[in-house]
């Protein structure tokens, strides 16, 4: 009988005992201590997370996007992409860490929504500070909501749905669930 070597922990077994996984040939004690590490980690990823941490740091890289939007739309219009992705991007990443690096559906849709909300705020910033730009002299005020509707519309690029989805696809690709 010929005998086949575990990848894991070269011991001598049986080939229709061996099982494959990930192009590896493992004895059944070795699956099992391999199956068992999986578990461990998926429950580690997606443990209880910190809901309030996650919310508090997706606000203020959030916040930080918005503010680095602004910078980057008064220094070029050819980066308003980016300017409108930026906010997404750090909400994404302030919920996953804010959450203890736990993954999965709640944190997601946390970081989703709070993208969304960001990308509205980022862009109402831009068109206040587009709009203030044009008073003489030039002073900051606040667009009311009818106003920022009418200055979305007016301003409307056709990528923005693209730059949109992409923040959002960004929001929810960061803190998914992963296979181990």
């Amino acid at each position: 009988m010929t005998l086949v070597s575990c990848t894991q922990c070269g011991s001598r077994v049986a080939p229709e005992r061996t099982v494959f996984s990930d192009g590896d040939r493992l004895c059944p004690e070795c699956f099992e201590a391999l199956k068992g590490a999986r578990r461990e980690a998926l429950l580690a990823q997606t443990g209880k997370p910190h809901y309030a941490t996650a919310a508090g740091l997706g606000f203020l890289l959030g916040l930080l996007g918005v503010v680095g939007a602004i910078l980057l739309a008064n220094w070029s219009d050819a980066v308003s992409g980016l300017a409108v992705v930026l906010p997404s991007a750090g909400v994404a990443y302030g919920v996953f860490v804010g959450s203890g690096l736990k993954r999965g559906p709640r944190i997601q849709a946390l970081a989703v929504a709070m993208a969304a909300a960001f990308y509205l705020l980022n862009q109402y910033a831009l068109f206040t500070l587009a709009a203030s730009r044009r008073l003489d002299p030039p002073r900051l005020f606040l667009l009311s909501p009818g106003d920022f509707v009418k200055a979305y519309a007016d301003n409307f690029v056709p990528l923005d749905p693209v730059f949109f989805g992409v923040g959002l696809f960004i929001a929810a690709w960061v803190p998914r669930a992963r296979e181990y």
